[in-house]
């Protein structure tokens, strides 16, 4: 973790000001459905460094990395959608080290947080995730988020919930 101060932590997990130095690590254990989601997004799974590269660019206010000890664990954040927008995209991308039971509980105990921490900066929040990535559809219905029926979204028309929150 170095020297960033940990925002929130349980455990052996903590989330911290997100840093490009993080996003190698992250970018090489993507997890099957989060390659899946940016491939929708039209990148290749070489690419992977590029969307969250770009990702991360696009979220001045709320970007941050989710670390299982000194390991990226998951990257995080809102995509402002403009320069004095009050609408922003929430992100997620996470590794395998998400699927381990200890980082899925520090998980679920900080996203509400999270999202307070979004809601504060945004009055609208609204993305797409991809229905057959089944724990992240239960994850953004977790959060709080209204998930509408499947539509087809991305490149290739794979059917994806819009979900979204509005203050």
């Amino acid at each position: 973790m170095g020297d960033r101060a940990a925002l929130f932590t349980r455990g052996r997990f903590s989330v911290v000001e997100a840093s490009i130095d993080d996003i190698p690590a992250v970018a090489a254990r993507l997890r099957p459905g989060d390659l899946r989601e940016i491939a929708a997004c039209g990148f290749q799974e070489q690419d992977a460094e590029t969307a969250i590269r770009t990702s991360m660019a696009l979220s001045p206010l709320i970007c941050l990395t989710g670390m299982m000890d000194d390991t990226p664990a998951a990257m995080f954040g809102v995509a402002a959608a403009g320069l004095l927008s009050t609408s922003g995209r929430p992100w997620m991308l996470g590794t395998d080290i998400i699927d381990l039971p200890a980082a899925q509980r520090a998980l679920l105990a900080f996203s509400r947080q999270v999202a307070d921490l979004m809601r504060r900066h945004y009055d609208y929040l609204e993305n797409y995730v991809d229905t057959r990535y089944t724990a992240a559809v239960r994850w953004v219905r977790w959060m709080g988020f209204t998930l509408e029926p499947p539509v087809p979204y991305g490149i290739h028309g794979e059917l994806f919930h819009r979900f979204w929150w509005k203050r």
